[in-house]
């Protein structure tokens, strides 16, 4: 425990000394000795300064306000630990996973786009009518969309 002056000790409160005498005379700083030999015992000065701070914001806001207020920090805290439990669970993602996730599913579907023609000309020689020409398309887009499908990584929905 180190003493300081009410100089020193108002300029860590960031309070002025003026400040600082009327809380030693109202009973809620300690301090040792009077007048100019007073001293005030840190860091015990500063845990009864930052009581008053609280005892006097209650005072000013009232117990309800702070009920409610501790009830919504409560109520935070229990959604912050569900969506933990659910990230730990692997049944909810970061935006950054689902991301990662889509972009890999997006990235494999134009892959596929990109060389359907190549895949499908072999199938398309010889075609007579448009509704063969339909019939290999749908078949080959099929097989994307169900590769897409059975994908791990693809968020359902």
């Amino acid at each position: 425990m180190k003493l300081l002056t009410p100089k020193e000790t108002a300029d860590r409160l960031g309070i002025s000394t003026r400040w600082l005498r009327s809380l030693c005379k109202q009973g809620e700083l300690p301090k040792r000795g009077e007048g100019k030999s007073a001293r005030h015992p840190w860091p015990d000065v500063r845990k009864a300064y930052n009581e008053y701070l609280v005892r006097s914001a209650l005072e000013k806001s009232g117990k309800d306000e702070y009920h409610r207020e501790r009830a919504k920090l409560i109520a935070l805290k229990r959604e912050a630990a569900e969506y933990d439990l659910g990230l730990r669970r692997k049944v909810l993602m970061t935006l950054e996973q689902y991301d990662e996730a889509v972009g890999g599913a997006f990235m494999r579907v134009r892959r596929q786009l990109d060389t359907l023609e190549q895949r499908m000309a072999p199938d398309i020689i010889g075609i007579k009518t448009l509704r063969d020409a339909r019939a290999k398309v749908h078949e080959h887009v099929s097989w994307i969309k169900q590769e897409l499908y059975e994908a791990k990584d693809v968020p359902k929905g």
